[in-house]
């Protein structure tokens, strides 16, 4: 069995994150290095990314798509294994709506079996998408501002959230942090009084960056 990944806060010395200014001043971690543009077989990052990514619709590979939320999770599960205070962990909204055939809930899978195995964190969709948009591949622009107004608080579940709870948002991959900065947005302008920070398996890197 493989070495677990130590997580790792976001600094101003070695991360930039185009659309998250000042992130180094907030709780951004990560555990995994994922090399843009380099192909599933340019690490295990890389692998186990691409698995997580498998859609629904490819049955066939499902199999893989399980181990990699397994694995995701209990990397988190590890992370945050000596938290003492009480956290509400929050899956960002994939791509599509639950009505969308390309549908995939693998954060909200993920966020749910942390939630299962360690008391002091709790589980809560507070955020969803409103309309479809296409999947923000690596490389491709991101805009706040739009991806703010795709996203709504759930409020049924925001009235059970107490103030003194840190909000968490969990992600697979942290890019620009255009997707956490709307998110944190969206959740700041709900709970004003409320801590926002964000768990993500793997910042993404270009490998254009290595040499």
């Amino acid at each position: 069995m493989s070495k677990l990944p130590l997580w790792r806060k976001t600094d101003d010395k070695t991360d930039w994150l185009a659309h998250c200014p000042g992130h180094e001043n907030l709780k951004l971690y990560y555990a995994r290095t994922y090399t843009s543009r380099a192909g599933f077989d340019c690490s295990e990052t890389n692998q186990l990314i691409t698995n997580l990514k498998i859609r629904p619709s490819e049955t066939h590979r499902l199999h893989y798509k399980k181990r990699a939320i397994q694995r995701f999770a209990n990397e988190v599960i590890d992370g945050l294994a000596l938290q003492k205070s009480p956290i509400v962990l929050v899956p960002m909204p994939p791509s599509k709506t639950p009505t969308h055939p390309d549908y995939d809930d693998r954060i909200d899978k993920v966020a749910q079996l942390v939630s299962n195995a360690l008391d002091q964190v709790y589980y809560s969709p507070l955020i969803y998408r409103t309309v479809d948009v296409n999947a923000h591949h690596i490389g491709k622009s991101r805009n706040p501002h739009k991806i703010y107004d795709h996203f709504s608080i759930d409020e049924a579940l925001a009235s059970n959230i107490a103030e003194t709870k840190c909000l968490v948002m969990l992600d697979d991959i942290l890019t620009s942090g255009a997707h956490f900065t709307a998110a944190k947005a969206k959740l700041q302008r709900r709970f004003p009084n409320n801590e926002i920070g964000g768990l993500f398996w793997a910042k993404a890197e270009d490998p254009d960056d290595f040499f």
